[in-house]
């Protein structure tokens, strides 16, 4: 009987053990169960943050268009944005500027970081980050596609020179980068013997001469910007006579301050920086200068003839030289333009009327006039006419540059990215 008993109770030992190690393998298989669904539930939101953010870096890169406005070191914060096609994912990006302001002032590229986080509707997040570059394209067009674009006559004699092999001005050494792509000398409506002298000079080019239709159309822009629009921009006015004389003020006169109202040279405000706003301020030749990086856009009114501006000291001639256009009484009037006595001038000049380089003047940068607008000696000389031995008229993609870009006329547009993210962190919903 009592062994009867111990063998029943034996028996009920081992069922209550059984039923332990059968519910505690349940729990177990139960508790697996749910981490291996949360897991998986964790990747697919994770995956679908990760899809987010590597959506939203994407976009960030091809579709913000105010990198222009970043300064060095600075961060932006963009608002958040819901992706419609992702059942409720988002994301939020920021751009760092983290390039040094030398390039900026070069004109050449930009660095930005970009960080971008992917939210999924589960909690999951996802952060990648991106170097993105940009260049600078500018707003120049055919108006500074070869040394001198013309409608009208051209003369070159003399001995004088054009070249559309690009040159930088030899006195900005360390300013420039590398030299661009070399251009057309001459860029002419008509390059028959009727419009176009050579004789006893040399036009130079890649080809040295181009033939192109040009009409009042093509010739009112610059670029993307009409004539109109380009005046409307902040710009001094000089107003020519017949002629009005234009001389370089020498260094020590600009020292002094003492530059008078028909000399060229640096003015500055009373804290020493550079006064943008006064007429015979055409910039400096000193790189330490506050006024080096002024290039003003220089309406001529007139004739105006500009003598012995040097370069390489404190006086410079340079800027974004336009000849104004009258219409009166049917008659299409232009300005005038004569750079002359060993003058340096830097920058391109645009407008209608015509232009005239002698006696050693040295100019790099661009043309682009339409000579069927007649003023004064227009309408006995050529549109473009360069006289004279040491005369020269040089394409230079870097003075054309730094005077659009001082402008404002320059437009940052991507030129690569690199795709691959650099410290990327993943989280996925956390187990519960």
């Amino acid at each position: 009987m009592g062994q009867h008993r111990n063998t029943r109770g034996g028996a009920l030992l081992a069922v209550l053990v059984m039923s332990v190690v059968m519910a505690i393998a349940a729990t177990l298989a139960l508790e697996t169960s749910r981490d291996l669904l949360l897991g998986a539930r964790a990747l697919r939101t994770s995956a679908a943050a990760q899809a987010a953010a590597e959506f939203g870096i994407a976009e960030t890169a091809d579709t913000y268009h105010g990198w222009d406005s970043i300064a060095t070191g600075e961060i932006l914060t963009l608002d958040e944005v819901l992706i419609s096609s992702m059942s409720g994912a988002f994301y939020q990006s920021s751009v760092q500027r983290i390039d040094g302001d030398t390039l900026n002032l070069l004109g050449t590229q930009r660095t930005f970081l970009i960080e971008t986080t992917g939210h999924d509707i589960g909690g999951g997040l996802h952060t990648v980050t991106m170097v993105h570059q940009t260049a600078t394209s500018l707003v120049a067009g055919l108006a500074t596609s070869s040394a001198a674009t013309t409608r009208g006559t051209v003369d070159v004699h003399g001995g004088a020179l054009i070249s559309g092999f690009d040159a930088n001005p030899p006195e900005w050494s360390g300013v420039c980068g590398a030299l661009g792509a070399d251009k057309p000398g001459l860029t002419m409506n008509d390059t028959s013997s009727t419009f176009l002298d050579v004789s006893g000079g040399t036009n130079q080019g890649n080809p040295a001469l181009a033939e192109v239709t040009l009409n009042d159309s093509l010739l009112s822009y610059f670029g993307e910007i009409h004539w109109d629009d380009l005046l409307a921009l902040p710009h001094v006015t000089v107003l020519g006579a017949a002629p009005r004389d234009l001389v370089g003020c020498p260094d020590a006169i600009i020292v002094a301050r003492l530059c008078g109202p028909n000399e060229i040279g640096p003015r500055y405000n009373p804290d020493g920086t550079c006064d943008v706003t006064a007429e015979m301020n055409w910039g400096s030749g000193d790189p330490a200068d506050p006024c080096f990086h002024h290039f003003p856009i220089i309406e001529i009114v007139d004739e105006v003839d500009v003598n012995n501006c040097p370069a390489g000291g404190l006086g410079a001639c340079q800027g974004m030289f336009v000849l104004a256009s009258d219409t009166t009484g049917g008659v299409r009037a232009g300005a005038e333009l004569d750079v002359e006595l060993n003058v340096k001038l830097r920058g391109p000049i645009f407008g209608r009327g015509c232009v005239e380089f002698q006696q050693g003047a040295d100019y790099r940068g661009s043309v682009f006039v339409d000579g069927t607008y007649d003023f004064g000696e227009c309408n006995l000389d050529a549109t473009l006419d360069v006289h004279d031995a040491g005369t020269e008229v040089h394409y230079s993609s870097c003075a054309i540059e730094r005077a659009l870009l001082a402008n404002g006329l320059g437009i940052p547009v991507l030129a690569f990215d690199r795709v691959k993210p650099i410290g990327s962190r993943a989280y996925g919903e956390p187990l519960r």
